[in-house]
């Protein structure tokens, strides 16, 4: 049953708020609504949804769908809105996510795995295009560039007055790896480019270990702004490590797979060994690295109380245990590093006179 109208209660602090109340929420016009599936990248998702989902089946059980939809109420026009739908049917079709037999519409195996890892549909054949273009792998930030230009990262960084000559350098020195055509600066797609350059350039601070206060000055970014760009990465190197794996392209989804490590841990490559154990993350890995512990064998080979030292006795013993070492004695090799500690700090060793 549909309701006809609905209630709503607003409590007013003082006369000045009452009146703002009354103005703005009783008096005034009501905000227009729109549906999201009027948005391309939605509609395009939508519709590989439904068809790798079974739900429908040919393009005139998708009509009659989008018809019973707050958008087909919206759109009020049935031709129109078969045109739309048609239109990217066969833009799946092109791409491969789906195939027309007669008027059935059949999901591909890659395309229900584009709707299952909810890409937009242009995103992913973005990158399955220029995959194909990766010789040996390709480079860690030829992938970083390549995800920074889907629609998933959105909002992009923005150029700065400032950032014309550092960006333009950085640009010359990398346009070998890019696996994009780079547009010329008088072409209206160049400013889109600069932008997802630049979001690349972010994440390639990240991995080069550059510190959260640095990447944020850089940028000009306030600290969420850098974990959402990291948790997107995260979901679209994912993604195109199944993609890469889908298509049986070995090499790409190997350097994929060893950038989404690296993006996950914000780490360079000599660290990967060291972030495969758990609790140790890129701070503690380098405290390791740089003290002469570059691989699980020079772990294996060292003192739980030398590790203790860097990482904490807590994180030294659960290394080991992971390492297949049983630490035996967890309360003397704790009492033995806390006694090196007091003597690291300055205090008298009391037993050395006993």
């Amino acid at each position: 049953m549909t309701e006809k109208y609905g209630e709503a209660i607003s409590i007013a602090k003082s006369e000045s708020e009452k009146k703002f109340i009354y103005e703005h929420y009783i008096c005034g016009e009501p905000e227009e609504i729109v549906s999201k599936l009027a948005v391309e990248p939605v509609l395009r998702s939508a519709i590989l949804s439904l068809i790798s989902a079974g739900f429908v089946r040919t393009e005139a059980e998708l009509l009659e769908f989008f018809e019973s939809t707050f958008y087909g109420h919206q759109y009020k026009d049935d031709f129109g809105l078969m045109v739309k739908i048609s239109d990217v049917v066969k833009l799946l079709a092109l791409y491969e996510f789906i195939l027309v037999v007669g008027k059935k519409l059949e999901p591909t195996r890659l395309g229900k795995r584009v709707s299952e890892l909810y890409l937009d549909p242009n995103s992913a054949f973005h990158m399955i295009r220029h995959f194909k273009k990766a010789t040996s792998g390709g480079e860690v930030f030829s992938y970083l560039n390549l995800i920074s230009n889907t629609v998933e990262m959105r909002p992009l960084l923005r150029l700065r007055k400032g950032d014309g000559d550092w960006i333009q350098e950085e640009l010359a020195e990398k346009e070998d790896i890019i696996f994009e055509r780079i547009p010329k600066e008088w072409e209206v797609e160049f400013g889109e480019f600069i932008n997802s350059f630049k979001t690349a350039l972010l994440l390639e601070d990240w991995i080069s270990e550059k510190s959260e206060e640095f990447i944020l000055d850089k940028y000009d970014l306030r600290p969420g702004g850098v974990h959402v760009k990291i948790a997107n990465a995260k979901w679209l190197l994912y993604s195109a490590s199944e993609l890469a794996r889908l298509l049986e392209l070995r090499e790409v989804q190997n350097k994929v797979r060893e950038t989404l490590v690296r993006v996950q841990h914000g780490i360079r490559t000599e660290l990967l060994a060291l972030v495969k154990l758990r609790g140790i993350g890129r701070w503690r890995a380098r405290k390791l690295f740089s003290k002469g512990f570059k691989t699980i064998k020079d772990l294996k080979a060292a003192d739980v109380s030398e590790l203790a030292q860097l990482i904490g006795s807590k994180n030294a013993i659960n290394v080991k245990e992971q390492l297949g070492q049983k630490v035996k004695n967890i309360r003397t090799v704790k009492k033995i590093i806390e006694k090196k500690e007091m003597v690291k700090k300055g205090q008298v060793d009391l037993t050395a006179w006993s």
